[in-house]
């Protein structure tokens, strides 16, 4: 199983670049910053929670059409669990609905810190427990560790733990996805073609 992030490649996407700036650590150059985060599951399906959808499976290939990929890790202990038991997990949140109330009052810390440096509460009392935003999807692998980050903030928290999370693709390192990801995507599209 792997947790991809990505951003925005298209200049309309105003909130994908609002979310990037704002979430951009002090070292950090902006465009290695993502927007966004979700599961991806055979190197084909994605869960991930998408405002005006909701929580969604879908196809992974479709929805990195209008994305930049900027890292993915892969999950360690999905490697030892049955992937028709990952597949059941996935599908329990299939269907949900997009936390809006919660975001608008993480955005809020996220600014209110980016401004005047305030540290973002590590509970936020708005938050639904039964409705996502994208970087909340990392609780189907743990309810407690990653809930209250931003896409930014857990990926750089990925990097330090390489037990549980090894990097396997960074566009500064591998280059431009579409071309790392070629020879598994001709294979899905094959399938798709038959």
């Amino acid at each position: 199983m792997w947790v991809v992030y990505t951003r925005a490649s298209s200049n309309t996407k105003i909130i994908s670049r609002l979310i990037s700036f704002f979430t951009k650590k002090k070292k950090q150059k902006l465009k290695s910053t993502p927007s966004h985060m979700q599961m991806v599951f055979g190197k084909r399906f994605s869960l991930e929670s998408v405002g005006g959808t909701g929580v969604k499976i879908g196809f992974f290939p479709n929805s990195v059409k209008t994305n930049q990929v900027l890292s993915i890790f892969e999950y360690k202990d999905a490697k030892q669990k049955d992937g028709i038991l990952l597949a059941k997990g996935a599908f329990k949140y299939h269907g949900l609905k997009y936390d809006y109330r919660a975001i608008i009052v993480f955005a809020y810390y996220i600014v209110r810190q980016k401004l005047f440096g305030y540290k973002i509460p590590l509970v936020n009392k708005i938050d639904n427990p039964n409705r996502f935003f994208c970087s909340e999807m990392m609780e189907f692998i743990d309810e407690t560790s990653f809930r209250s980050l931003d896409p930014n903030s857990q990926m750089l928290d990925l990097y330090d733990k390489p037990e549980k999370f090894e990097l396997i693709y960074d566009h500064e390192i591998h280059g431009a996805f579409d071309v790392w990801f070629k020879e598994e995507f001709s294979a899905l599209q094959a399938l798709i073609d038959d």
